[in-house]
Protein backbone atom coordinates (compact mmCIF):
# COMPACT_ATOMS: atom_id res chain seq x y z
CA UNK A 1 0.00 0.00 0.00
CA UNK A 2 1.36 3.36 -1.03
CA UNK A 3 0.89 5.89 1.79
CA UNK A 4 3.38 8.47 0.57
CA UNK A 5 0.75 10.66 -1.13
CA UNK A 6 -2.44 11.32 0.78
CA UNK A 7 -3.91 13.45 -2.02
CA UNK A 8 -4.37 10.99 -4.78
CA UNK A 9 -6.40 11.79 -7.82
CA UNK A 10 -10.05 10.86 -7.26
CA UNK A 11 -9.77 10.62 -3.52
CA UNK A 12 -12.45 12.01 -1.23
CA UNK A 13 -10.15 14.68 0.18
CA UNK A 14 -9.18 15.96 -3.29
CA UNK A 15 -12.81 16.07 -4.39
CA UNK A 16 -13.75 17.91 -1.20
CA UNK A 17 -10.99 20.52 -1.67
CA UNK A 18 -11.90 21.13 -5.33
CA UNK A 19 -15.60 21.33 -4.42
CA UNK A 20 -14.89 23.92 -1.70
CA UNK A 21 -12.67 25.89 -4.08
CA UNK A 22 -15.41 25.94 -6.74
CA UNK A 23 -18.08 26.91 -4.16
CA UNK A 24 -15.90 29.80 -2.89
CA UNK A 25 -15.27 31.03 -6.45
CA UNK A 26 -18.97 30.85 -7.35
CA UNK A 27 -19.89 32.69 -4.15
CA UNK A 28 -17.22 35.35 -4.82
CA UNK A 29 -18.45 36.00 -8.38
CA UNK A 30 -22.10 35.95 -7.27
CA UNK A 31 -21.41 38.61 -4.62
CA UNK A 32 -19.53 40.73 -7.19
CA UNK A 33 -22.46 40.43 -9.59
CA UNK A 34 -24.98 41.45 -6.95
CA UNK A 35 -22.93 44.42 -5.75
CA UNK A 36 -22.01 45.63 -9.24
CA UNK A 37 -25.35 47.44 -9.77
CA UNK A 38 -25.59 49.18 -6.41
CA UNK A 39 -23.26 52.06 -7.16
CA UNK A 40 -25.66 54.83 -8.13
CA UNK A 41 -24.40 58.34 -8.72
CA UNK A 42 -26.50 61.05 -7.05
CA UNK A 43 -27.14 62.77 -10.38
CA UNK A 44 -28.76 59.57 -11.67
CA UNK A 45 -31.57 59.76 -9.10
CA UNK A 46 -32.52 63.41 -9.58
CA UNK A 47 -36.12 64.12 -10.56
CA UNK A 48 -35.07 65.22 -14.04
CA UNK A 49 -32.98 62.09 -14.67
CA UNK A 50 -35.76 59.80 -13.47
CA UNK A 51 -38.39 61.60 -15.58
CA UNK A 52 -36.16 61.38 -18.64
CA UNK A 53 -35.79 57.61 -18.16
CA UNK A 54 -39.50 56.94 -17.74
CA UNK A 55 -40.99 59.48 -20.15
CA UNK A 56 -43.23 58.31 -22.94
CA UNK A 57 -41.70 57.65 -26.31
CA UNK A 58 -44.64 59.30 -28.03
CA UNK A 59 -48.09 60.64 -27.37
CA UNK A 60 -51.03 59.18 -29.25
CA UNK A 61 -54.04 61.39 -29.79
CA UNK A 62 -56.90 59.90 -31.72
CA UNK A 63 -58.83 62.53 -33.60
CA UNK A 64 -61.27 62.70 -36.44
CA UNK A 65 -59.63 65.88 -37.74
CA UNK A 66 -62.57 68.10 -36.84
CA UNK A 67 -62.24 70.76 -34.17
CA UNK A 68 -64.23 69.89 -31.02
CA UNK A 69 -67.37 71.98 -30.89
CA UNK A 70 -67.86 72.08 -34.65
CA UNK A 71 -68.74 68.44 -35.36
CA UNK A 72 -72.07 67.76 -37.04
CA UNK A 73 -74.63 65.35 -35.66
CA UNK A 74 -73.74 62.81 -38.30
CA UNK A 75 -69.99 63.09 -37.50
CA UNK A 76 -70.70 62.54 -33.79
CA UNK A 77 -72.95 59.61 -34.63
CA UNK A 78 -70.29 58.04 -36.88
CA UNK A 79 -67.59 58.51 -34.24
CA UNK A 80 -69.36 57.64 -30.98
CA UNK A 81 -73.08 56.89 -31.14
CA UNK A 82 -72.81 54.24 -33.85
CA UNK A 83 -71.38 51.74 -31.37
CA UNK A 84 -74.73 51.38 -29.60
CA UNK A 85 -77.29 52.94 -31.96
CA UNK A 86 -76.30 51.38 -35.30
CA UNK A 87 -78.90 49.10 -36.86
CA UNK A 88 -76.53 46.14 -36.33
CA UNK A 89 -75.57 47.03 -32.74
CA UNK A 90 -76.44 44.44 -30.13
CA UNK A 91 -76.80 46.76 -27.12
CA UNK A 92 -80.17 45.98 -25.55
CA UNK A 93 -82.67 48.84 -25.07
CA UNK A 94 -80.68 51.35 -27.17
CA UNK A 95 -82.86 52.76 -29.95
CA UNK A 96 -81.46 51.90 -33.36
CA UNK A 97 -80.98 54.51 -36.07
CA UNK A 98 -83.98 54.63 -38.39
CA UNK A 99 -86.19 52.42 -36.21
CA UNK A 100 -89.29 54.54 -35.58
CA UNK A 101 -90.71 52.06 -33.07
CA UNK A 102 -87.60 52.34 -30.90
CA UNK A 103 -87.49 56.14 -31.08
CA UNK A 104 -91.22 57.06 -30.85
CA UNK A 105 -91.51 56.87 -27.02
CA UNK A 106 -88.27 58.79 -26.63
CA UNK A 107 -89.24 61.47 -29.18
CA UNK A 108 -92.53 61.88 -27.30
CA UNK A 109 -90.56 62.94 -24.19
CA UNK A 110 -89.22 65.93 -26.12
CA UNK A 111 -85.94 67.14 -27.56
CA UNK A 112 -84.72 68.81 -24.35
CA UNK A 113 -85.28 65.63 -22.30
CA UNK A 114 -83.37 63.57 -24.86
CA UNK A 115 -80.51 66.05 -24.79
CA UNK A 116 -80.33 66.07 -20.98
CA UNK A 117 -80.44 62.26 -20.85
CA UNK A 118 -77.62 62.06 -23.40
CA UNK A 119 -75.48 64.69 -21.65
CA UNK A 120 -75.92 63.26 -18.16
CA UNK A 121 -76.26 59.59 -19.07
CA UNK A 122 -79.40 57.50 -18.83
CA UNK A 123 -79.80 53.88 -17.72
CA UNK A 124 -76.82 52.06 -19.28
CA UNK A 125 -75.84 54.96 -21.55
CA UNK A 126 -72.79 56.80 -20.21
CA UNK A 127 -72.71 60.59 -20.06
CA UNK A 128 -72.20 62.07 -23.52
CA UNK A 129 -72.29 58.55 -24.91
CA UNK A 130 -68.76 58.08 -23.59
CA UNK A 131 -67.39 60.92 -25.73
CA UNK A 132 -66.27 63.24 -22.95
CA UNK A 133 -64.82 65.74 -25.42
CA UNK A 134 -68.27 66.41 -26.91
CA UNK A 135 -69.82 69.79 -26.25
CA UNK A 136 -73.49 70.13 -25.28
CA UNK A 137 -74.32 71.40 -28.77
CA UNK A 138 -72.58 68.44 -30.41
CA UNK A 139 -74.60 66.05 -28.23
CA UNK A 140 -77.76 67.94 -29.22
CA UNK A 141 -76.81 67.68 -32.90
CA UNK A 142 -76.26 63.94 -32.59
CA UNK A 143 -79.64 63.52 -30.86
CA UNK A 144 -81.34 65.56 -33.61
CA UNK A 145 -79.57 63.52 -36.30
CA UNK A 146 -80.59 60.15 -34.84
CA UNK A 147 -84.15 61.16 -33.91
CA UNK A 148 -84.75 62.85 -37.28
CA UNK A 149 -83.67 59.63 -39.04
CA UNK A 150 -86.41 57.93 -37.05
CA UNK A 151 -89.38 60.24 -37.55
CA UNK A 152 -88.69 63.36 -35.47
CA UNK A 153 -88.35 66.87 -36.80
CA UNK A 154 -85.87 68.46 -34.37
CA UNK A 155 -83.75 71.49 -35.25
CA UNK A 156 -80.13 70.96 -34.25
CA UNK A 157 -78.19 73.93 -32.89
CA UNK A 158 -75.80 75.49 -35.46
CA UNK A 159 -74.59 72.48 -37.43
CA UNK A 160 -70.89 72.82 -38.28
CA UNK A 161 -70.28 75.98 -36.27
CA UNK A 162 -67.84 76.17 -33.39
CA UNK A 163 -69.65 76.85 -30.14
CA UNK A 164 -68.73 78.17 -26.73
CA UNK A 165 -70.35 75.26 -24.89
CA UNK A 166 -67.66 73.53 -22.86
CA UNK A 167 -66.82 69.85 -23.17
CA UNK A 168 -67.40 67.65 -20.13
CA UNK A 169 -63.83 67.80 -18.82
CA UNK A 170 -63.96 71.59 -18.64
CA UNK A 171 -67.39 71.85 -17.04
CA UNK A 172 -66.14 71.45 -13.49
CA UNK A 173 -63.19 73.82 -13.78
CA UNK A 174 -63.56 77.16 -12.06
CA UNK A 175 -62.48 80.26 -13.88
CA UNK A 176 -61.05 83.10 -11.84
CA UNK A 177 -62.96 86.34 -12.35
CA UNK A 178 -61.15 89.01 -14.26
CA UNK A 179 -60.26 92.09 -12.30
CA UNK A 180 -59.65 95.46 -13.83
CA UNK A 181 -57.32 98.07 -12.42
CA UNK A 182 -58.95 101.44 -11.95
Amino acid sequence: MNTSCKFQRGSTVTTLIYGLLIAVLVLYFLIRLILSGTRIAPEDVSDIAVNNRIQSVGIVKVSDGVEPGSRTGEQVFQKICIQCHDTNATIQFSPKLGNSADWAPRIAKGYETLIQNAINGFNTMPARGGGLDLTDDEVARAIAFMANQSGANFTAPGEGEATDAAPADAVNQEVAPETSAQ
